[in-house]
């Protein structure tokens, strides 16, 4: 009399009017409340999900008619991993989304799944994607890709190429007095490269925006798109390389030395650039990374350099060096290089600078030596 009737039992539950929910057991309490005169029927339990790809338990609670399922599941299907929230119950719906378990419960039932995952499209765009429950029992894809700000598609790389070889070339010095010797005639020579080099790279995707046409579980239905920045940077310059000595015209001294000309032209090549991103399961990630870039500056001339004379008896009796910066020379050179260049996810960057396009001014090597030699001897 104190108590009423209490009946409890483990009673499997039939699922098949609830989406998404199987397995369901729900350890149910019948008790009769004396005063009221009136039976209640609760109690809580478990089930699985029954979505394709969602693994997780699913916790019940039970009350006079009215049930709620919920829980997290993690979520893996095809190339998307992450995690799944579900809930299904015949409660009426609050403004937020919650089910209102204070309310009377309603002879249909509602069920919402929210939650992300991750998604890797190729070997470079993998970002995470909300994913939502649909009324059709399926999980959908909801909004667009969230990528990192910054993707690194390949590291810097250094490039040369000889452009022009520069043969052993022989001119006379005159009026040089070395102590001892007297006034001798001198000769100088030279030889050297006109050289390309560039350093391409790094090259990243940034602040990329994409949206999709994706299926779960179907990886050949993919479709990306979107817009992105390419940041692809190529420093790139010609270099005058020469090299030479100095000989005697006469065998009465012995005269030793090297002197070296060096001078580049360098150009700052900005090939960054807005652009499209398109992905597709057959395609890949393909991008055009051409580059191109002119300038007019001058060359900035170095000249190192020792010469020794010795004589006989006397042993060293003229020396000299160098290690300077001279004044600019010529002005307004014109010189560009054009770089065609592509990168694709199947076959990572193709470039041969032996394709590289320089334009440059031709060089009267023996003039430009004779003139350095004359400054510096």
């Amino acid at each position: 009399e104190e108590n009423g009737v209490i009946i409890a039992a483990e009673i499997p539950f039939d699922t098949s009017r609830w989406p998404a929910v199987t397995d369901a057991n729900v350890s149910v309490e019948a008790s009769y409340d004396t005063e009221k005169e009136d039976w209640s029927i609760g109690g809580t339990g478990t089930a699985s999900f029954a979505l394709p790809g969602v693994t997780g338990t699913l916790t019940a609670s039970y009350r006079d008619g009215g049930i709620v399922f919920g829980g997290t599941g993690q979520v893996e299907i095809g190339n998307a991993k992450g995690e799944f929230a579900f809930k299904v119950g015949n409660y009426p719906l609050t403004e937020e989304g919650e089910f209102d378990t204070s309310a009377d419960p309603l002879e249909t039932f509602d069920a919402w799944g929210k939650g992300s995952v991750t998604i890797e499209f190729g070997k470079y765009l993998t970002g995470t994607a909300g994913i939502e429950y649909t009324p059709d029992d399926k999980i959908a894809l909801s909004g667009g890709l969230a990528l990192p700000p910054s993707i690194e598609l390949f590291k810097a790389e250094e490039y040369k190429r000889s452009l022009l070889d520069f043969p052993r070339v022989e001119f006379p010095i005159f009026g040089v007095t070395i102590p001892v010797v007297g006034s001798v005639g001198i000769f100088g020579f030279i030889g050297g490269e006109l050289r390309g080099y560039a350093t391409v790279g790094p090259a990243t995707l940034d602040d990329t925006q994409v949206d999709m046409e994706y299926t779960l579980g179907e990886p050949e239905s993919a479709k990306v798109h979107g817009e992105s920045h390419l940041n692809f940077g190529m420093n790139a310059g010609i270099a005058l390389d020469i090299g030479g000595g100095l000989g005697l015209g006469a065998g009465i001294a012995d005269l030793t030395g090297e002197v070296g000309i060096t001078a580049a032209l360098e150009l700052d090549v900005d090939a960054g650039a807005d652009l499209d991103v398109n992905w597709e399961p057959s395609k890949g990630l393909a991008l055009d990374l051409n580059m191109h870039a002119t300038a007019s500056p001058s060359f900035k001339v170095g000249v190192y350099g020792k010469v020794a004379a010795s004589v006989a008896l006397y042993g060293e009796v003229w020396s000299e060096r160098w290690d300077e910066t001279l004044a600019e020379f010529g002005s307004g050179l014109a010189i560009g290089v054009e770089q065609p260049a592509s990168w694709s996810e199947e076959n990572g960057l193709r470039l041969s600078f032996e394709d590289a396009t320089f334009t440059y001014p031709s060089f009267d090597v023996k003039k430009i030596s004779s003139d350095i030699m004359d400054q510096i001897v």
